[in-house]
């Protein structure tokens, strides 16, 4: 998981974003969460080290009136992320197996629900991307569908304000960092209008992100949220890898790795 956001936020030694998704180039989904509450007087240098800060010192709540050398507010989190797990892309022996760890497709249809994708000037004249799979091969699985509803849920826990534990911190060079790093709060909640996807066009990442979503939203939400899927080419770095003799023949040698002969025993 890699996740682009102020210093102020990723300096703060209490908030590790405890994501535990690695980022590694291939097909993925962006989401961008964005707070619009207005505020005076706040700096934000991203990734500048002079802005970074050394542990915090305390809490406080309430008005902000007093002189604070910096003053730091949250006010964007990208995240890019791959989808979840998935099965082989290369046709494997045991098609039955790999079917029986598949979403059923009322589960995807309620996965689904609250989202639109955005395809728009494609006549579907486009030959399908290798990369996507036959029949019950490179899809998300049930776990990677529950992996990817984990990862929203931390998500949103990390940056939903607790405004229990006090509204603002201060650490001990003086800055201050309003609503203690976070992005949403009880007056400025988190809602679908602050969130835009883009996606490849593939089931397993759009399924990933709407996975994400459910929990992010574990109430659900009013209206809908597009997923842009227009973009596919421009977000893979090698848009039809398998068009290579070698890519192909590397697939045939992943697809004899142990652990995948295992799981069709």
């Amino acid at each position: 998981m890699y996740i682009s956001i102020p210093p102020s936020f990723i300096s703060r030694p209490h908030s590790s974003l405890r994501m535990r998704v690695p980022f590694i180039l291939g097909l993925w989904a962006t989401l961008t969460l964005q707070s619009f509450a207005k505020s005076t007087s706040i700096t934000t240098h991203a990734f500048s080290s002079k802005e970074v800060s050394t542990p915090l010192a305390f809490k406080c709540s309430g008005s902000i009136s007093a002189t604070f050398k910096k003053r730091f507010k949250l006010i964007q989190v990208q995240i890019i992320h791959r989808h979840g797990d998935r099965t082989p892309i290369t046709s494997m022996a045991e098609k039955d197996y790999w079917h029986g760890t598949l979403p059923s497709p009322s589960l995807l249809s309620r996965l689904a629900e609250g989202t639109t994708i955005d395809r728009s000037g494609s006549d579907g004249s486009k030959v399908a991307h290798a990369a996507g799979g036959i029949g019950p091969f490179g899809k998300l699985t049930k776990l990677g569908m529950l992996q990817m509803v984990e990862v929203g849920s931390r998500i949103r826990d990390e940056l939903q304000l607790d405004e229990e534990d006090g509204t603002n911190l201060v650490d001990e060079k003086g800055t201050l960092h309003i609503n203690s790093g976070r992005l949403f709060t009880s007056t400025d909640p988190l809602h679908p209008s602050k969130v835009k996807i883009t996606s490849t066009d593939f089931p397993r990442t759009i399924q990933s992100v709407q996975a994400l979503l459910m929990g992010l939203f574990p109430l659900g939400y009013d209206g809908e949220i597009e997923i842009d899927a227009r973009h596919t080419d421009i977000m893979i770095p090698d848009p039809q890898p398998r068009l290579s003799q070698e890519q192909v023949e590397l697939e045939r040698e992943l697809s004899k790795r142990q652990h995948l002969i295992e799981r069709e025993e």
